[in-house]
């Protein structure tokens, strides 16, 4: 297993409460506990366990063995601690807040001290992440119901985009930027129809040199009232109940699982960022498809720039339609929210047990908010470090 997760386990590290727990003759007790992380997804392929790849619930996994909340015993079998994770994000992306759920050994539980289950969970909080790269932080730690499953009582999830303004240039604004560097890249580039398109050829044919210079002419770009009020109408034909098979990998129109419900899909209004500005898109759904939230963003941008109509994004919606889409970058996509509103309703009503209401930040422990917004600060600093020598979309 440990090879399997792809880190290195030295057991002499783990923490020691289990162990002398045992020698006093007593046992922790164990609890089902529903946990806040957040992250930045840049530097791991992905969130679930992946042979050969580094992912952020390996990293989980082991800083909880070491801190001693999952035991040697269970270690590498997920399924013995009932581990479950409200949504899952793809290589590269990140989360303000995703949720998850396991069976852990209460730590710092002493039948002789008088220490609340608050202070219980807080300080194994703080201990997992003493254990955690500075990427991953533990932003809360709550007790939840014995069946508690987070992704199966996970009513709807939320997903944010930041979408630098400068991806709704023009072809003509965009060669413009190059125009002084022309030389340096491959005509095709600057030749295809999107920015999307051009992406590729251009991160592969030209030099840092160039794209800072790109870079530097692109970023003062500013929308107007018309392009937001066409992303907001291409975001639009989005909700409700669709075929999204043109949306993600490997699923035909016929096959069931490509049918998704999007409950509401809107641009907020504009913000300044490293002088960069940035239309926030929010998505709110029951589950979304492999890659189906950044083909729909690359969608709703060409439309904005006037590349596609609306009758051709409403026909790739159609099962009768097969069509090409293209992915937006990773590095701008956020998981933002998990809502558990009928566990909140049905199941935590009783003193044991409060409410997960992770939902605007202001159920995150003081401990934890400083955290939860450093993670999203870092993470909009990777993706305007990353935009312009990854997916460059122009």
């Amino acid at each position: 297993m440990q090879k399997l997760f792809n880190v290195p386990v030295d057991l002499r590290t783990r923490s020691n409460i289990s162990d002398e727990a045992d020698a006093q003759g007593g046992k922790l007790p164990k609890r089902k506990l529903g946990i806040l992380v957040s992250f930045i997804g840049s530097q791991y392929g992905g969130f679930q366990i992946n042979a050969g790849q580094r992912t952020l619930q390996a990293e989980l996994e082991l800083a909880f063995f070491r801190a001693g909340i999952i035991s040697s015993s269970n270690f590498g079998w997920p399924s013995k601690y009932s581990w479950s994770n409200s949504a899952r994000t793809d290589k590269g992306v990140h989360a303000a807040a995703q949720v998850c759920s396991m069976k852990g050994e209460m730590i710092f539980h002493n039948k002789n001290d008088d220490i609340s289950v608050e202070d219980q969970l807080d300080a194994m909080r703080e201990r997992v992440n003493e254990y955690l790269p500075a990427d991953i932080r533990v932003l809360d730690i709550e007790r939840v119901t014995r069946p508690f499953c987070a992704r199966t009582n996970r009513d709807k999830v939320r997903y944010q985009y930041m979408v630098p303004s400068y991806m709704l240039c023009s072809r003509e604004e965009v060669r413009d930027a190059f125009n002084s560097a022309k030389r340096g890249m491959a005509n095709e580039a600057v030749n295809r129809l999107t920015p999307i398109e051009a992406s590729n050829v251009v991160s592969e044919t030209i030099t840092p040199e160039i794209l800072q210079q790109a870079r530097s002419k692109l970023v003062g770009y500013r929308t107007d009232g018309s392009q937001i009020n066409r992303i907001k109408d291409a975001l639009k034909i989005f909700e409700g109940t669709h075929s999204f098979h043109n949306y993600t990998r490997r699923l035909g129109a016929n096959d069931a699982s490509a049918t998704r419900y999007i409950m509401s899909f809107v641009a907020l209004n504009p913000i300044i960022g490293d002088d960069t500005e940035w239309i926030p898109v929010q998505v709110t759904g029951q589950s979304f498809l492999l890659n189906q939230i950044r083909k729909m963003i690359s969608a709703a941008v060409d439309l904005a720039r006037g590349t596609v109509t609306r009758e051709q994004i409403r026909e790739s919606l159609t099962k009768k339609c097969r069509m090409r889409v293209n992915v937006a970058p990773a590095q701008g996509l956020f998981l933002d929210r998990s809502f558990f509103e009928m566990y909140n309703r049905q199941k935590a009503q009783s003193s044991d047990h409060r409410p997960l209401n992770w939902v605007e930040g202001e159920e995150i422990p003081a401990a934890g908010k400083d955290t939860f917004a450093d993670i999203v600060s870092r993470a909009l600093k990777a993706f305007i470090r990353t935009f312009f020598s990854v997916n460059l979309l122009f």
